[in-house]
């Protein structure tokens, strides 16, 4: 006997509006303290990387001047220790975790040998198809300059269009686009900057233990209408209101995970400063204040 089982697979607005809301008290509750001073690490242990912890006015003016050609300015030379030992650490673990075919082997009992060859076929497939490697190095990096690293995995659906060979009697022969569609894990970076999390709990127990982790990132108008393409139509709401609301920028407010913060490392150059030519895209895309 066929049994109809009723799945709900969206929210209504009024829980859309309460889980966008419980959303931003999470980022609100992580606290001003204790985001500042968790960023606050991050930005010396990337100035440490960048050799950039010398931001007196005097240095930053003789560096300057010497990137512009006056050879005599050059002063408080750093010998590069930091970042060789990190990225050294990185190309080890890169190469003991991620050069095998595929990067996670699967071990069963003979009898369910074939069984295992496949999910191990389908994760090699998707390793290559969604750059686990790629963000894996990235979190490896992480971790070894900030002891922490933080990192995703999603189910992610991909439209492809291939050309085949029309069948219809009309059109038979001719030539004809088949939509089809690419479904796996998919592993993300996260930008260590960007996170709030449950800071009462330790960062490898917060899948477990944490009450809540979130983060942002900025979306592209690309990127935002590719993603409408994939969602069901009947589901969605708020779409033409989404891609039409305006990017609130990003800021150096380490205080606030409210928005998108860009820390600042690198003071010889100035990117808000920057001339392009006509325009500075950066500005126009909100990218900086």
């Amino acid at each position: 006997m066929a049994t109809s089982i009723s799945l709900v697979n969206t929210l209504n607005l009024e829980q859309r509006k309460e889980l966008l809301n419980y959303a931003r008290n999470c980022a609100e509750r992580i606290g001003s303290s204790y985001l500042s001073d968790f960023r606050a690490l991050l930005r010396y242990r990337d100035r440490a990387y960048q050799r950039q912890l010398n931001t007196t006015s005097e240095h930053i003016k003789a560096v300057r001047a010497n990137m512009l050609g006056d050879a005599r300015k050059i002063q408080d030379m750093t010998v590069p220790i930091v970042m060789p030992q990190i990225e050294s650490a990185v190309a080890y673990q890169a190469g003991v975790y991620l050069t095998s075919y595929p990067i996670f082997g699967v071990v069963s009992y003979p009898k369910n040998q074939d069984q295992a060859m496949q999910f191990e076929t389908a994760l090699a497939d998707q390793a290559v198809r969604y750059g686990w490697a790629r963000e894996l190095i990235k979190v490896f990096r992480d971790g070894f300059k900030y002891n922490f690293g933080a990192a995703i995995v999603s189910w992610k659906k991909t439209p492809l269009r291939s050309i085949v060979t029309d069948t219809n009697i009309s059109s038979a022969g001719l030539a004809a686009l088949r939509e089809y569609s690419y479904g796996g894990n998919c592993i993300e970076h996260i930008d260590a900057y960007n996170c709030f999390m449950d800071m009462t709990v330790p960062p490898a127990q917060l899948h477990t233990e944490g009450e809540y982790f979130g983060y942002n990132k900025i979306v592209s108008r690309v990127q935002l209408k590719r993603l409408f393409s994939m969602l069901d139509s009947q589901k969605t709401t708020s779409a033409a209101e989404a891609f039409k609301s305006q990017f609130a920028g990003s800021g150096m407010d380490e205080t606030s995970a409210l928005s998108y913060y860009v820390p600042e490392i690198n003071q010889y150059l100035n990117l808000s400063q920057a001339q392009y030519g006509v325009a500075n895209w950066g500005q126009w895309m909100g990218l900086m204040l």
